[in-house]
């Protein structure tokens, strides 16, 4: 993994998701240059969750859109990064946790990507039984 100063870079980061006339970040650009805790806070629908999807990897890995402008997360750029491959940091926790998981314990949520009920598995680098 390349050495980056920065935690996170945007330079002119736009997308939409495919089908969408219009686009939900336009020319976005930032840097965080120290790890920590940060809040992403704006109104519904201004993008929030997509920057978040963007700098995880989930976009363009799980979701497909339209995306131009460059982005580093700890030096790696996510939209070339295979999820499985992404630093393990940053973490993220949706503001309703609960919509994150789809079975009530651990062991049936990784059971299901085990067992390669979820069309991501494999994105995500787990292994079908």
């Amino acid at each position: 993994m390349p050495k980056e100063k920065r935690v996170l870079r945007a330079e002119g980061i736009s997308f939409k998701y495919l089908g969408s006339r219009d686009f939900i970040l336009r020319d976005v650009d930032f840097e965080i240059e120290k790890p920590g805790v940060y809040l992403l806070l704006g109104s519904t629908g201004s993008g929030k969750s997509t920057l978040i999807h963007l700098i995880t990897g989930i976009i363009p890995w799980l979701q497909e859109g339209s995306l131009s402008g460059s982005l580093r997360v700890l030096g790696c750029d996510p939209a070339a990064t295979p999820l499985p491959h992404m630093p393990a940091k940053p973490g993220v926790l949706l503001q309703s946790p609960e919509v994150q998981l789809f079975h009530r314990t651990v062991m049936e949520e990784l059971g299901s990507y085990m067992e390669g009920e979820s069309p991501h598995a494999e994105a995500l680098g787990l292994p079908a039984l």
